[in-house]
């Protein structure tokens, strides 16, 4: 199997969410939020399903030149509505042509996977709206399976197949 797998005009599509907002939040401490996150999934024993996914959006300059930017943690759940006094909950949601790539390989060269979808966009002339999803699909210490959903801007993938069909034909 590959290790990096790209697709252009790939879906994502959740169903019964929960959902935590960070704002303004350091790349140092997400991984503590996600862990917290986790905790409280496992203390009110809900049920979930799929992978947990990051959504990134930002980033934030601050007065004092700190940068940082704002995250949602998301997962599926059965129930989900059971939790909305703790969790931010939503019946679906749907992100349509996106900029796909999935990752599976050891967690030291998960910096590859990120440039090749940046260089893939550049590329191509393609604007995203400026999200990023990040699927964990599994993890341990030797290996990392992961995907990266970024959404076109409207027209952006139009664009894309426009200048495909240029270079075919004369």
């Amino acid at each position: 199997m590959s290790k990096i797998i790209l697709k252009n005009n790939k879906s994502l599509v959740l169903k019964n969410v929960l959902i935590r907002k960070l704002h303004c939040l350091n790349l140092d401490d997400l991984e503590g939020e996600i862990k917290d996150f986790k905790h409280s999934l496992k203390k009110h024993r809900v049920k979930t399903f799929g992978p947990l996914i990051t959504k990134c959006y930002g980033p934030n300059v601050h007065k004092d030149g700190r940068i940082t930017a704002n995250y949602e943690i998301i997962i599926q759940a059965h129930d989900y509505l059971k939790y909305k006094s703790l969790f931010e909950t939503r019946k679906s949601l749907n992100c349509g042509k996106c900029v796909y790539l999935r990752y599976s390989d050891e967690p030291e060269f998960m910096d590859f996977a990120f440039s090749k979808i940046n260089m893939f966009i550049t590329e191509n002339n393609l604007n995203t709206v400026g999200v990023t999803y990040n699927a964990y699909v599994e993890q341990d210490h030797k290996n990392v399976v992961f995907e990266i959903f970024k959404p076109l801007a409207p027209n952006s993938s139009q664009q894309y197949f426009d200048s495909k069909l240029k270079k075919v034909l004369p």
